[in-house]
């Protein structure tokens, strides 16, 4: 079988431009790294005191890497542009996921969480259209260290039934009507079919943890806020955030919510030279502080350039000073006048986010998040402050 090498951008494919003036994408020429939200992604999956996934893995003596590439090419329709790397992609349908990543040279594997069955079911049955020997071994595992194997590969339609932890798993051939008609097709998919829906609502989620500050998780911060919102919310991670990465992110692309998640320094809550949020420095090997008026100056460039911008959520300790300060530019801002609960922290973002995505009102947003997080801890309903121009905008927390 002959393996495609690229695809299409839809928006560059209208049949009267000229070849060489439309935009291809060839897997193998995309960055290797895996990109942060698909790994943040499958760290949700492992949360709790059990697993919440499953993972196949093909292996073989050698496979060649343009078998995932060929993959990619078929597949990319369920996908988000953004959400492809070299060696591996996040599928999406019908609300399932799905990460298919090449290991090694000897190994492909797929991931995806417990009520992604049939995405994953379809994922297996298109690798078998690839499979070019039939020497592949396959396995299946619910917590990524313990595999079974699956002796049995013979009818794409059977049902197979396992048995791992005490769980009995179905797998089969998965209903395909709503899939891209060249899904399980041996030809080049159509250039005209759209990479993924624009989501209705995108944020650009920033974290920091330098090494040397308290320690933060905020994997797991972004886990709980990915499973509370729907896939009409898009969360775009950018680890690690410098002062330099805040801005070049913030301008790459119209986020109308920037959300930090991170540390906040205590200071004087009238003092500006006082307080600021913790950033990695430059050479990732430590920290800055960047102080209220150079975080007001740096979204107010933002805010110029981008309208679209309209909240500042600063998920950090003794972050409202900072918050304030941002939000004299002309959005809302939330932050804490005081030490946050990480758990509080998170329930809180998770319960804002899904609220607002519901009902686009801030101020019920940032109530409905508190009221959620105080289970957790009380304080959250003394400590989060809401601004909007500079000034304190009354919430209902009684």
């Amino acid at each position: 079988m002959v393996l495609e090498l690229c695809f299409e951008l839809k928006d560059e494919s209208q049949s009267w431009k000229p070849f060489m003036e439309r935009t291809f994408i060839a897997p193998q020429m995309l960055k290797p790294e895996k990109p942060g939200s698909i790994v943040a992604l499958e760290n949700s999956w492992k949360l709790g005191p059990e697993p919440r996934f499953i993972q196949l893995r093909f292996t073989h003596p050698f496979l060649h890497y343009g078998i995932i590439q060929g993959f990619i090419v078929r597949a990319y329709q369920l996908a988000r542009v953004d959400e492809i790397f070299r060696y591996g992609i996040l599928l999406e349908w019908e609300g399932e996921n799905a990460v298919v990543e090449a290991v090694s040279r000897q190994e492909i594997r797929i991931t995806g969480s417990q009520v992604s069955t049939r995405l994953i079911s379809m994922v297996r049955d298109l690798f078998r259209k690839l499979e070019h020997d039939g020497r592949w071994n396959e396995e299946i595992s619910f917590d990524g260290e313990h595999f079974e194997v699956l002796d049995d590969k013979s009818e794409l339609a059977s049902i197979y039934d396992f048995t791992a932890k005490g769980k009995r798993l179905g797998f089969g051939r998965a209903d395909i009507e709503s899939l891209p008609e060249d899904f399980y097709s041996d030809s080049q998919p159509p250039l005209n079919k759209e990479i993924s829906s624009s989501p209705k609502l995108r944020i650009l989620f920033l974290t920091a943890c330098p090494a040397g500050s308290d320690p933060i998780q905020p994997d797991k911060e972004f886990a709980v806020v990915y499973r509370s919102v729907s896939e009409n919310v898009r969360l775009e991670v950018e680890d690690a955030v410098t002062s330099d990465n805040l801005i070049d992110k913030a301008l790459e692309k119209d986020y109308p919510v920037i959300h930090f998640s991170g540390h906040g320094t205590e200071g004087d809550y009238d003092n500006r030279e006082d307080a600021g949020l913790i950033f990695h420095n430059d050479g990732q090997n430590g920290w800055i502080t960047i102080n209220e008026e150079k975080l007001h100056n740096i979204f107010k460039a933002i805010k110029k350039q981008k309208q679209v911008f309209k909240i500042a959520f600063l998920n950090a300790c003794f972050s409202a000073s900072q918050a304030k300060a941002i939000s004299e530019v002309g959005v809302h801002a939330i932050g804490f006048d005081g030490k946050l609960n990480d758990e509080a922290a998170w329930k809180f973002s998770a319960g804002f986010y899904k609220h607002f995505e519901k009902t686009g009102d801030i101020k019920e947003s940032v109530e409905r998040g508190a009221l959620k997080a105080q289970v957790i801890d009380t304080d959250i309903i003394r400590i989060v402050n809401l601004f909007h121009n500079g000034e304190t905008i009354p919430l209902d927390l009684n």
